[in-house]
């Protein structure tokens, strides 16, 4: 090699490694991210330490909850954090976002729960973890890789009733469909659920004689695959109650109108003999409530809507059914076999009406149909399931002015303590609905930051006026007019500004039509990752432009 090629050569050299530092210094580090979580709750007037499972560039990252009532802390060991609830903490399920300056993780719950908590430690060496568990107590546990089966065993007397019930799939968004079954010292399978409501089993067990009993826990893929094996993964995380006390299964009613105090009548098992109520406070501007009791397990979810709410009268003659003013949602339950509920109610000609049935949705083992009859007694309406929904719903147009009734019965003359619905009858009216396609935004320094909102509109053709709410401190948007036809009728873009040194945060987006008969008012919802249901509190990141990085390196 001559003196000038290897020349070249050093200063080629020298040049990748100048890019390569040059490149180094200017990658950001990346927000934190999450992939599983152990313990995934804490009960109520206690603290725990969650094991996060992921990625953090930064630590300890900030932490922030969709409402008050817990807190976080950074634990010694990076990757943990503790989580408190204090005792006046209302129970339920919380929504939790790690962030710092880089980013946030998607919203992840959190449950606050009832009973004493236990986490139980991940086994490596065995696929059947076993262990003894003093009633009543709520177990976070992970079914962490394939084959395993979590088996607990607990002491009974005779005539006591376990109640078992596990939370993964249905709140945790783990993708798993979970088994339960209770089986005798010797092993021999006494009862099992699968797939009874959904793919959380929930066991309701009298024991036939005092001894010990085994509670195994185990699961299959919640989509289906070629294995035929229990299935199993750093995701199967659970929630797994066990209690021979009270246990609230459902609330009467299963709805509240916003505003009111409602006395609600607490249903389920090992309750005692005088009837359990929990006192329901509604705001006017909240989604649900919870009820629950302080001595048992179960946490409902009540729905809050902006009407009348009844509960239905099992006692009511179906020659005199129970009268109805629309708009309104009745909360009842089929407690015996072949019960029917039979409500009435007046229509004029022309009206269209929608009445829609929650049960199976709920995670309650009701199959229901409704029939819609005149006052002669000739049907005019059959529903059972609604397209590829688990519960009726359908649209009647009204024939004429006069009465008329709607009777709802499970589709197999089955009923029982589970078999509880929640029915809305309300006129169709025009509406819209706003969806974001994600839950989390960026804003890079001053530049502007456009974000599509989704426009679904049901009949309405009107303007709609879309605007940011609770924007963090430094960022603007303008509002933006959606008319009733043209492109921008199926979706506008918000452009966000941030000023130099704003910062992240939550945000939401609202619609409102002040052109409608009514003024309708909706806000913006998005879906969470790997998680059920949706939400409306979207995250932005306001990232610094490189100037303001390099100023804040010279200072």
């Amino acid at each position: 090699m001559t003196n000038r090629t290897a020349g070249c050569h050093f200063e080629r050299c020298l040049l990748a490694l100048s890019v390569l530092v040059l490149m180094g210094s200017s990658v950001r580090a990346a927000g934190p991210e999450v992939q599983s979580m152990l313990p995934a709750g804490v009960q109520r007037g206690a603290e725990a330490t969650i094991r996060l499972s992921g990625k953090f560039d930064t630590w300890p990252p900030e932490v922030w909850f969709d409402r008050p009532g817990l807190s976080a802390e950074p634990a010694e060991e990076k990757g943990q954090l503790v989580l408190r609830a204090p005792a006046d903490a209302p129970p339920g399920t919380y929504w939790m976002r790690l962030y710092d300056s880089a980013g946030a993780t998607p919203p992840w719950p959190v449950v606050v729960g009832m009973l004493p908590e236990v986490t139980e430690s991940d086994d490596e060496d065995s696929k059947i973890a076993e262990s003894t568990r003093q009633l009543p107590c709520t177990i976070n546990g992970r079914l962490a890789k394939r084959g395993e089966i979590d088996i607990y065993r607990v002491a009974l007397s005779k005539g006591e009733t376990l109640i078992a019930s596990v939370v993964a799939n249905g709140v945790l968004g783990s993708p798993m469909d979970g088994v339960l079954q209770i089986a005798d010292p010797r092993g021999f399978v006494l009862k099992q659920v699968d797939d009874e409501c959904g793919l959380d089993p929930l066991i309701v067990f009298r024991a036939p004689q005092d001894g010990e009993y085994l509670v195994r826990l185990f699961a299959f893929p919640e989509t289906p695959d070629s294995s035929i094996a229990y299935a199993g993964d750093q995701t199967y995380v659970y929630r797994l109650t066990l209690t021979t006390g009270g246990f609230v299964d459902h609330a009467l009613p299963l709805a509240v109108r916003a505003g009111s105090t409602t006395e609600s009548k607490l249903c389920g098992w090992n309750l005692g003999d005088e009837p359990r109520t929990a006192s329901l406070v509604a705001a006017p501007d909240c989604e649900q409530v919870a009820a629950f009791c302080e001595a048992s397990a179960g946490v409902i979810p009540v729905a809050v809507v902006q009407h009348t709410c009844v509960t239905a009268d099992a006692a009511a003659d179906p020659a005199e059914p129970q009268s109805l003013e629309l708009p309104v949602t009745v909360s009842g339950r089929l407690a015996k076999p072949a019960e029917s509920h039979t409500f009435r109610f007046k229509g004029e000609k022309g009206q269209k009406l929608r009445i829609a049935v929650e049960s199976r949705s709920l995670s309650f083992p009701l199959d229901a149909a409704i029939q819609i009859v005149d006052v002669d007694g000739k049907v005019l309406q059959e529903v059972d399931d609604a397209s590829r929904a688990p519960d009726p719903r359908t649209e009647f147009e009204v024939p004429s002015d006069g009465q008329y009734d709607v009777t709802i019965r499970d589709l197999y003359g089955r009923g029982g303590l589970r078999f509880a619905y929640r029915m809305t009858i309300e006129p169709v009216r025009p509406d819209f609905s706003l969806s974001l396609a994600a839950d989390q935004f960026t804003l890079t320094g001053e530049k502007p930051l456009e974000i599509p909102v989704a426009i679904d509109r049901s009949g309405f053709s009107g303007e709609i006026e879309i605007t940011a709410i609770g924007l963090p401190e430094g960022v603007t948007a303008e509002p933006v007019t959606s008319p009733g036809e043209g492109d921008t009728a199926k979706e506008v873009k918000l452009k966000l500004t941030a000023a130099t040194g704003a910062a992240g945060g939550p945000f939401r987006v609202a619609g409102r039509a002040a052109d409608a008969s009514e003024p309708i008012e909706r806000t913006a919802r998005f879906s969470v990752p790997n998680k059920p249901g949706t939400l409306a509190d979207a995250w932005l990141t306001v990232a610094a432009t490189e100037d303001a990085e390099a100023a804040v390196s010279d200072e």
